[in-house]
């Protein structure tokens, strides 16, 4: 489900690893009605929730989703072209953009 200014949508989505790693990714996503998306909420399944924020400096615009523990997630999505190199302003820790248990699968889990 994704709120945004007031307006709710419901969203399936779906990543597919292209390539070796998860650099390479198709996304695709579907979106349902209340009925359908009343269906997919009764189904057993572990959730993750969290607030995504944009932020946009210096022409470079980062998603930085805030987890329910407090944890930041920063994303840059270059759109297909050449990596956008990490901002300096972002004081990023560590780099997980290879790690698995980062996906969101792995977060849910």
């Amino acid at each position: 489900m994704v709120t945004e200014n007031g307006a709710v949508t419901h969203k399936l989505g779906h990543k597919v690893r292209l390539g070796e790693g998860p650099r390479e990714i198709a996304c695709t996503s579907l979106y349902l009605d209340d009925q359908e998306w009343a269906v997919l909420c009764a189904l057993p399944a572990t959730t993750l929730r969290k607030v995504r924020h944009l932020v946009t400096r210096g022409g470079v615009t980062v998603a930085i989703d805030e987890l329910e523990d407090g944890t930041l997630l920063a994303e840059i999505d270059d759109q297909d072209g050449a990596p956008v190199p990490v901002p300096g302003w972002l004081g990023v820790l560590r780099d997980v953009t290879d790690d698995e248990q980062w996906t969101g699968a792995g977060l849910a889990r």
